[in-house]
């Protein structure tokens, strides 16, 4: 069977070789059609009727180390089904043979380290009746080199940053779409893909706070978006997932507060859950809440009685003859602005629950009466809500790892040997087993609790 497969793989190499030296020796069966550069798209033409007998020629000289993809395109002909023989040094060293990349298309695809300097050719054909199709040459960017891809040259732009989820290729803190807020506010519609994140860079010109929030609606299969916060080195510093996950009120939406520096450089993730689901996204200012209050006019108005709207008879009208009652004036208020104040996000633990970072008003909370500014009891914190009480982290001796908690696991801290492994395990799954076969019920339950049988 081996003779035979090797026999096989010879034929198949020797017409390779008559194939090429075919084509290149004679101008009728091919057609140089010239070079092809890096980031390219192009027709390729076929020439004459007898298309099947027939090849195209194209040149590729990389000017750099690399891996580099070829893919056709046959413009959704259904009467094109392109290949490609990858050659190298003047046509005389066959390379590789490429069809259709999978059994969807009849396009085919090439992925291949290019050697800088080295003259390459694709030579293509169609097994159909097509004479004309588009090629695109497209670097991988395999590699990168202080952001920049090593054998392109063009700059990154992933935006995935360097944490749980996934890195950026090229090793350089990630990048996000600069925004700028219009009077005070940036909306936008969002959609992120599966594992994705959408990034928002935004650099504050003035200290202050600012809020985050999505809105969507909430049924099966639609969007569950998450916000989370970094600095410029790709350290989380704040997030928010959901408002609300009870039953009663299930609220999926983000509504993340957060105090951001001037001049500092901040990136917002945005993600989902449930992938490829529109919602919308807003960020504005909060650092400040207005209201009117009513103010007292000193100067006082006299009526002018030529002026007076006497209706004889009627005893309905607002004015009669004689009235001398001023017209009723709309109230003078004034406009009282407070600046807020920013409350950072406390972790729960087993301890005790945790809130998020908020926003409220001090100014509020003094003023009385007296001042004037009675509206200010209706205002609320923004962006509180409460995080639940965690459990206990333990190490490996039972201990509770959160500070000042002296909880001790009973069974991790229990030294009995039902806990053991090895030689120890092994002798205890034999006692065990005695204790259960002769019935020994002080063995049935070990101090710290778990039943042995």
């Amino acid at each position: 069977m081996k003779k035979v497969l090797s026999v096989i793989l010879a034929l198949v190499m020797a017409l390779s070789v008559v194939s090429v030296s075919a084509f290149a020796a004679d101008d009728d069966y091919a057609d140089f059609d010239g070079i092809i550069t890096l980031g390219e798209t192009r027709p390729v033409n076929l020439p004459g009727l007898t298309q099947y007998s027939k090849y195209v020629i194209i040149q590729f000289v990389p000017e750099n180390d690399g891996w580099y993809a070829i893919s056709s395109d046959s413009r959704e002909n259904a009467d094109s089904d392109p290949y490609l023989e990858l050659y190298k040094n003047e046509l005389g060293e066959y390379v590789v043979k490429v069809d259709d990349a999978d059994s969807d298309t009849t396009d085919f695809y090439l992925e291949y380290y290019f050697e800088a300097g080295i003259v390459y050719f694709f030579v293509m054909g169609n097994f159909r009746s097509a004479t004309v199709w588009d090629i695109t040459l497209e670097c991988l960017h395999a590699e990168y080199k202080d952001g920049k891809c090593a054998s392109c040259g063009a700059d990154c732009d992933h935006v995935k940053v360097d944490n749980m989820f996934d890195s950026c290729p090229c090793g350089k803190t990630f990048d996000g779409k600069v925004v700028t807020l219009t009077d005070g506010k940036y909306a936008e519609d969002i959609k992120c893909e599966d594992g994705e994140y959408t990034f928002i860079k935004f650099v504050p010109e003035e200290t202050g706070i600012f809020r985050a929030q999505s809105a969507s609606e909430h049924k099966e299969n639609i969007p569950d978006p998450c916000c989370d916060v970094y600095d410029a080195q790709g350290n989380l510093v704040a997030y928010h997932d959901d408002i609300s996950v009870s039953e009663n009120d299930e609220n999926y939406n983000f509504d993340l507060v957060y105090e951001f520096e001037a001049g500092e450089v901040y990136f917002i993730g945005l993600w989902d859950y449930q992938a490829g689901k529109e919602w919308s996204f807003t960020f504005e200012d909060i650092s400040t809440h207005s209201f009117e209050v009513p103010v007292e006019d000193d100067e006082t108005t006299t009526p002018d009685d030529e002026t007076t709207v006497v209706t004889e008879g009627d005893t309905n009208t607002d004015t009669n003859e004689g009235d001398t009652t001023a017209p009723e004036e709309t109230p003078k208020t004034e406009t009282v602005v407070h600046k807020l104040t920013f409350v950072p996000q406390k972790d729960a633990t087993c301890l005790e629950a945790g809130y998020t970072g908020y926003a409220y008003c001090e100014e509020c909370e003094e003023c009385t009466e007296e001042l004037g500014c009675g509206e200010c009891e209706k205002f609320e914190a923004i962006g509180y809500y409460d995080i639940e009480q965690t459990d206990h982290i333990f190490d490996e001796d039972g201990n509770c790892m959160t500070e000042g908690c002296d909880f001790v696991d009973p069974i991790l801290s229990c030294t009995h040997m039902c806990h053991s492994t090895g030689i120890m395990g092994t002798i205890w799954s034999v006692v065990r087993f005695f204790s259960w076969l002769f019935g020994i019920e002080g063995n049935r339950v070990c101090a710290c609790g778990v039943e042995h049988w």
